[in-house]
């Protein structure tokens, strides 16, 4: 009970001192993001089982039922980002209406659809928007809706588990942005595994490749570099407890940021609330990052038996990073049936 304290005290002095450093320029994500529990935790993400969360890090780590299903189809859904579609498009609605405006509206409110057989699954993560800097430039104001479909990534991923404590994974991921009023596409793949020597501890291995001319896309905040290996460790401290280890972009000693470190750790509290924070320092630079965040409400208390996922789901998810050269707003609201 006095260690579970203490961590208590040190996570909330740590939320306290991240938010009272010196503000720079602020950028806040729409909604339409899954990655903000792994960014609250700086990143360390290559041994985390999740959902959706962990389909872009490692996914060989994608998980949901503890028991296999003979068929099951599973539906994220993401109302307020599909909200802040409609009310972004509303006055082109009046005043020049655009079917594909309305189309694109009415897709945003599907995140993620995926089948489950036996010890395979298989889905998509729609829409997952990117971190590059003209994006960084419009969103800033809470709430804010641009354009996702110019920035985005979507991608369709593959998990078997190949024995109770051994599951590998593949994706396939189609990225596109636009710089400079030019629009860039290409299509790169992660392959992943995870391996639990114990309830406690998982290892998990990815290789991530980019395409050739974006291997810049996932750079920023997440330090994810083309044709790397990442190595994670994470462990269950004490119940409700997650340390976790990332070493980020393992490659030849010729290329830039190798072994960069990066941790996290995530103290859970009943099914209500999730405290989290993680740290890392860019390789040959001085460049510090700093982050903390919540997550609230598990969606499993709306299930039961077998309808529960195998780890915690937080419907609603808050990141807050700090850089050297901004403070970053990261919101998720995902709902499943």
């Amino acid at each position: 009970m006095l260690r579970r304290t203490i961590l208590y005290i040190c996570l909330i002095s740590i939320l306290t001192s991240i938010s009272g450093l010196f503000a720079q320029d602020h950028y806040y994500a729409a909604f339409n993001n899954a990655r903000v529990r792994p960014i609250a935790m700086g990143g360390a993400f290559t041994s985390i089982e999740d959902d959706v969360e962990s389909v872009l890090y490692n996914p060989g780590c994608f998980n949901l039922y503890k028991y296999p299903k003979d068929f099951k189809v599973t539906v994220f859904m993401n109302p307020l980002m599909s909200l802040l579609a409609f009310q972004h498009y509303s006055d082109n609605f009046s005043k020049n209406p655009d079917r594909r405006d309305f189309l694109n509206a009415t897709a945003l409110l599907f995140k993620s659809v995926v089948i489950s057989i036996r010890q395979f699954e298989t889905g998509v993560v729609i829409g997952e928007e990117s971190f590059n800097n003209v994006m960084v430039n419009k969103q800033s104001r809470v709430f804010a809706y641009n354009n996702l479909w110019n920035d985005n990534s979507n991608t369709v991923f593959m998990k078997l588990r190949l024995a109770q404590r051994v599951s590998i994974g593949v994706n396939g991921t189609y990225y596109q942005r636009k710089i400079d009023e030019k629009n860039e596409d290409g299509i790169g793949f992660s392959y992943g595994i995870v391996l639990k020597p114990n309830d406690k501890l998982n290892v998990g291995l990815s290789y991530i490749d980019l395409p050739d001319k974006m291997a810049d896309y996932r750079v920023r905040l997440e330090r994810i570099f083309d044709e790397t290996m990442n190595v994670g460790m994470s462990y269950n401290l004490f119940k409700g407890t997650t340390l976790a280890l990332d070493v980020r972009n393992l490659t030849e000693e010729n290329k830039d940021n190798v072994r960069e470190f990066h941790f996290g750790f995530e103290q859970r509290i009943f099914n209500i609330l999730a405290l989290r924070g993680g740290y890392f320092k860019e390789r040959f630079t001085d460049n510090e990052t700093f982050s903390a965040g919540i997550g609230l409400i598990d969606s499993n208390i709306f299930f039961s038996g077998d309808d529960k996922f195998n780890h915690h789901d937080y419907m609603i998810n808050y990141s807050f990073v700090h850089d050297e050269s901004r403070e970053w707003h990261m919101f998720s609201f995902l709902w499943r049936f």
